[in-house]
């Protein structure tokens, strides 16, 4: 036969399996993945609190939660409220103004939550609550923690 080319001993080249392509295709995809995660875990965050609000608003919260705490510590005075439930209220207000400021939902963290979430101020003011909003017997005065809640909402920046 001579149009045979197979009688000489040549073959025409044999193709990469498919395999090979959609391989090599997974290990750039995992690659580029690696890479991509590496650099996103490895970012640096900006901490809690460090976005700042636009000073209107900051001004504004800060009006609207000392007159909240002037409310409790009115009502308070007036009889409406015992001294454990004006607590138990300045340590939510202090607690919702940390949460609108940073955004962290601070409603039910426990101290040491707080303090690990980079809100160390609000953990403080919220455990000197705590021997009047849980003690066994009702707290005899309001005046320091009022204060404590509004130096808090008044000094934050």
């Amino acid at each position: 036969m001579p149009g045979d080319n197979n009688t000489q001993g040549f073959f025409p080249p044999l193709d990469y399996a498919a395999l090979w392509l959609v391989l090599g295709i997974v290990l750039l995809v995992l690659i580029a993945a690696w890479y991509f995660s590496a650099f996103y875990t490895t970012r640096e965050r900006p901490e809690v609190g460090s976005i700042p609000l636009p000073p209107r608003k900051l001004l504004s919260l800060r009006q609207r939660y000392l007159s909240q705490i002037d409310h409790v510590a009115a009502q308070h005075h007036a009889g409406q409220l015992s001294a454990r439930n004006a607590h138990q209220k300045l340590s939510i207000l202090v607690r919702a103004f940390a949460q609108e400021l940073t955004g962290v939902k601070t409603e039910r963290m426990t101290l040491s939550e707080l303090r690990a979430a980079g809100l160390p101020v609000v953990g403080n003011a919220v455990e000197l609550f705590y021997p009047a909003e849980f003690g066994v017997q009702d707290a005899q005065s309001l005046g320091h923690s009022v204060d404590i809640a509004r130096e808090l909402v008044a000094r934050w920046s």
